[in-house]
């Protein structure tokens, strides 16, 4: 194995897949796990290790064509460049590239932490830069491609870019990737995560709460794509029934949506069961779970969520929109400056929402809830 993917994947333990996940804890399982995939298979490992050593920031560029992608890692290159932030740059193998930019290795408190300060500095780098994948903007479990293998459908290899090959045109790296190649990349000093974010301080924002509604209970169908697909967002169910390893996101905006329906943490444990997500740990699941349940977390808003999802413009509406307005209605005589401030937030958190809901379909009634 080459001495630059040493550098980016060369902490253990440290999770792989191919696509389904499994940990290695040493250079040689992960050079075991290449050589039995690489040519046959996809082969990923995951940005960080188990531990969490954050130490690079990924970003991906994804286009419909080779040439817009090169058209967006050349900005990005010359925006890194400027900012004087040592990256390494691989050709996916097939319309894509991946930036690794290099930082001093740091252990954040807790995995929320890191999330967060991942995705500030992702949002802040690629600002401007087309056919960014933001999807997957603070995903400490991010699987990307080895570099070195061979992606299956189009046969030309994962392989380092130098810079200048940048400025090349799209043949020249269709060429370039028909072997792998280990490249010269001269790094000074590795700069601090710090210099970049405020490890210490994480914005907090105000969830303002609603009352829960009391809809009826039913049983879980079989069917859970097709389930899904009539109670939540379209585009949330379209990325669950085409990946099994959803962003972040994707995840606790599920989970928040079934909430404000009704469901409890038990049944929803039991749909993500279902879901069969590739990376399922019930234990941890059901933390998660609790957590979103526990703080009343609203669903992202419909423009929040078009940056992961594709917008399928359904026109959705949402209960607590009228809650909101109602309550609003309702405390507008007596409203002190204090209550003004907490209803703008109020409305801030609704915008775009209909005053009015889009009505359900009734639900069978149930008398227990189901368990596996």
């Amino acid at each position: 194995m080459d001495a630059l993917t040493l550098l980016l994947f060369g902490r253990f333990p440290r999770e792989v897949g191919n696509p389904a996940r499994k940990i290695v804890y040493n250079l040689f399982s992960f050079s075991r796990f290449v050589d039995l995939n690489n040519g046959f298979r996809d082969v990923y490992v995951c940005v960080y290790d188990v531990k969490l050593n954050i130490d690079k920031v990924f970003i991906e560029i994804d286009a419909p064509s080779l040439e817009k992608a090169l058209e967006s890692a050349r900005a990005m290159h010359l925006k890194l460049k400027a900012l004087d932030l040592p990256h390494i740059i691989t050709f996916s193998g097939h319309r894509g590239f991946h930036f690794y930019i290099l930082f001093q290795a740091w252990i954040p408190p807790n995995v929320e932490t890191a999330k967060a300060v991942i995705k500030d500095i992702q949002l802040s780098l690629s600002e401007g830069i087309e056919y960014v994948d933001r999807r997957i903007f603070g995903d400490v479990r991010r699987l990307v491609r080895v570099p070195g293998t061979l992606h299956p459908v189009t046969r030309r290899y994962c392989t380092y870019v130098p810079y200048d090959m940048l400025f090349e045109p799209a043949e020249k790296i269709v060429d370039w990737a028909s072997r792998h190649h280990v490249i010269d990349i001269q790094i000074k000093k590795l700069p601090d995560i710090r210099e970049l974010v405020d490890v210490d301080y994480i914005p907090s924002y105000e969830i303002v709460p609603c009352e829960r509604p009391d809809f009826p209970r039913h049983s879980i169908p079989r069917d859970i794509y097709k389930f899904l697909s009539g109670i939540i967002r379209p585009c949330v169910a379209e990325v669950l029934a085409a990946d099994r390893d959803p962003p972040h996101e994707i995840r606790t905006d599920l989970v928040a949506e079934l909430y404000w329906l009704g469901y409890g943490e038990e049944d929803i444990v039991e749909i993500i069961r279902r879901l069969r997500w590739a990376d399922f740990d019930e234990e941890i699941t059901r933390y998660h779970v609790r957590k979103i349940c526990e703080k009343a977390l609203l669903p992202m808003s419909c423009s929040k969520l078009s940056t992961f999802v594709r917008c399928t413009k359904c026109g959705w509406n949402y209960f607590w929109a009228s809650l909101a307005a109602e309550r609003e209605r309702e405390s507008a005589p007596r409203r002190t400056r204090e209550g003004a401030r907490r209803n703008s937030v109020r409305e801030g958190l609704c915008a775009g929402a209909e005053a009015t809901v889009k009505p359900h379909k009734p639900l069978p009634e149930r008398n227990s809830p189901s368990r596996v």
